[in-house]
């Protein structure tokens, strides 16, 4: 699914974004936005366990973008290590 932000229509698309920052960049604000999806205070997404935006099962963030906790509470690091294994995971939800 791809989001036309100016005018919010959906189209069947395979797509992705690249963000390499670890907070929201200005051109993928207007994608979150058109999302409803707002970031965190440290500028990540938050994301489910699954690493899916809540409320978008379709869209994931993976890496240093997302804001994500473990079972305990605690915010996962944006390491390389958790973006790898992130990257792993939503590689096999998608295929």
């Amino acid at each position: 699914m791809a989001i036309i932000a100016d005018s919010a229509a959906c189209l069947a698309a395979s797509n992705s974004r690249c963000t390499p920052r670890n907070e929201v960049s200005s051109d993928s604000s207007a994608f979150t936005r058109a999302l409803g999806v707002a970031p965190a205070r440290t500028g990540r997404l938050k994301v489910r366990p699954d690493l899916s935006l809540p409320g978008h099962p379709e869209v994931f963030a993976v890496g240093d973008i997302a804001a994500l906790t473990d079972a305990k509470g605690r915010v996962v690091p944006g390491v390389a290590q958790g973006a790898m294994q992130g990257g792993a995971f939503v590689a096999k939800l998608i295929a």
